[in-house]
C-alpha cells in the first residue's frame, strides 16, 4: 500500500467515511447522496478507502448507516421537539449542509480542533441548512465532556455518536453515558451498535485495519449496550441492519454484496437475522 494511502491515525477513519460517502453518492444505487463528500475526503481518503481491504463490504455497512441516521435525524427532529443536536466525534459528517433541517435549529459539531477546522475550512463557502457551530473537545477528558453537555439548553436536544463509540477506551464510553444522564439537557442518543458477530458473519477482515486504531480496552456493540443501560438509557427504537437492509437496500446492491462473500454466506447475505439482533441504529431516551 503506497504511504499516502495508509491508515495512521484515528483522524483518517473521517477521511475514509467521507471518501465511502462520495462513492456511495456516485453510485446511481447509492444508500446517500453528499455533494461535499468528495471535497472533504480530498485525494488521500479516496486513496486510503480504495486500498481498502473489502471496500465494496465496507461502502454498503457505512452507506446504510448514514442513511439510517439521517432517516432518524429528519424523524427526532419534530416528534420530539429537539432543538439542538449534538454531534460527538462529528468528524467530516455534513448533515447540516445536507439534510434540509429547520432554520433555527442549533447543530453542535464536537471534535478535535484540526478536524473542526480542516472542515470549516473546506466548507467556508457553503451556508448550512440550520445554526451549526463548532466546539473543541476532548473526548477523553471527562471534565471537558461536563462542560459541554453543560452547555445545552434544557430544552430537549438529541446527541449523535456515529462512529465513535467503539473506537475509544472502555473508561470513556461509561464517563459520556454518564455525564450525558446528568444535568443538561440531552433526552435522546442516536449511534450505532456492532457486535464482532457481525465483521465475521461477512467473512472479510474487511475492518481488520480500522480495528487496529481502537483502544486496548475499547467495548463492542452488546458491552457499551450495557454501560448505556446502566447509566440510565434505554433503546426506544432501532433499524436493524439486518432485518432492513434487505428490505430498504437500493436495487441491485444486495445482489452486489451477495456475489462478494462466501458462498456459505450469501443465502442470508451474511447479515444478522431478525429478532433480539442488536446490530442497527439505535435510538436512545433517558430512562
Amino acid at each position: 500500500m503506497p504511504a499516502s494511502a495508509r491508515i495512521s491515525h484515528i483522524g483518517d477513519t473521517a477521511l475514509i467515511t467521507a471518501a465511502v460517502r462520495a462513492m456511495e453518492t456516485d453510485r446511481p444505487n447509492g444508500w446517500v447522496r453528499d455533494p461535499f463528500a468528495a471535497r472533504l475526503a480530498g485525494e488521500r481518503g479516496i486513496a486510503m478507502a480504495r486500498a481498502f481491504p473489502g471496500l465494496e463490504w465496507m461502502c454498503f455497512v457505512v452507506g446504510m448507516r448514514t442513511r439510517f441516521i439521517d432517516d432518524f435525524v429528519m424523524t427526532a427532529i419534530p416528534e420530539y421537539g429537539v432543538s439542538t443536536v449534538v454531534s460527538v466525534g462529528a468528524g467530516l459528517d455534513t448533515r447540516p449542509w445536507r439534510l434540509a433541517l429547520p432554520p433555527d435549529l442549533r447543530w453542535l459539531e464536537v471534535d478535535l480542533p484540526p478536524v473542526l477546522n480542516y472542515k470549516a475550512a473546506l466548507l467556508a463557502s457553503e451556508k448550512p441548512m440550520c445554526r451549526a457551530e463548532r466546539l473543541a473537545v476532548d473526548v477523553n477528558d471527562r471534565a471537558q465532556v461536563r462542560a459541554l453537555f453543560q452547555q445545552v439548553p434544557f430544552a430537549p436536544a438529541l446527541m449523535i455518536a456515529e462512529g465513535l463509540m467503539m473506537y475509544l477506551p472502555a473508561a470513556t464510553v461509561e464517563a459520556i453515558a454518564a455525564e450525558a444522564c446528568a444535568d443538561n439537557g440531552i433526552r435522546y442518543w442516536l449511534l450505532e451498535l456492532a457486535t464482532q458477530g457481525i465483521g465475521r458473519g461477512t467473512g472479510t477482515n474487511a475492518f481488520h485495519e480500522i480495528g487496529a486504531l481502537r483502544a486496548p480496552d475499547c467495548l463492542d456493540g452488546a458491552a457499551i449496550a450495557g454501560v448505556l443501560n446502566r447509566a440510565g438509557w434505554v433503546s426506544i427504537d432501532r433499524r436493524c441492519f439486518g432485518q432492513l437492509a434487505l428490505k430498504l437496500a437500493p436495487a441491485g446492491r444486495l445482489e452486489e454484496i451477495a456475489s462478494l462473500l462466501p458462498e456459505a454466506a450469501r443465502g442470508e447475505l451474511a447479515l444478522p437475522s431478525p429478532g433480539n439482533d442488536l446490530n442497527g441504529v439505535h435510538l436512545f431516551s433517558r430512562a
